[in-house]
């Protein structure tokens, strides 16, 4: 027989003492999570605020980066914003696209 079974040698009477471990240990972890969600979401703020105060930013030229959802969640998207600064490459026809896959080939 076991010794940690009813009536053993090493029989838990309490149960409150790995009920309590295990409550701080979800403690811990919990709030390391919320912790490291708080910093991503200072780092997200932080980064929109930067890209709010360079000079020309929201214009077709200088676009945000930031989504037009972020911007307007944090009340700065106007009539005339732009988001999603973003270059977006897109394949062009012809022999640049040829150019592209020779290079792909050579590992370039």
């Amino acid at each position: 027989a076991s010794n940690y079974k009813s009536g053993g040698s090493d029989e838990l009477y309490s149960y409150w003492a790995p009920m309590l471990i295990t409550l701080l240990m979800a403690y811990a972890i919990a709030t390391a999570f919320m912790n490291v969600l708080g910093i991503a979401i200072d780092t997200i703020v932080l980064c929109v605020c930067v890209d709010t105060q360079r000079s020309g930013a929201g214009s077709k030229e200088k676009p945000y980066y930031a989504s037009k959802g972020l911007l307007k969640a944090m009340g700065l998207a106007g009539g005339e914003s732009y988001g999603t600064g973003f270059i977006q490459v897109t394949p062009s026809s012809g022999s640049n696209e040829e150019e592209a896959k020779k290079d792909a080939g050579k590992g370039v």
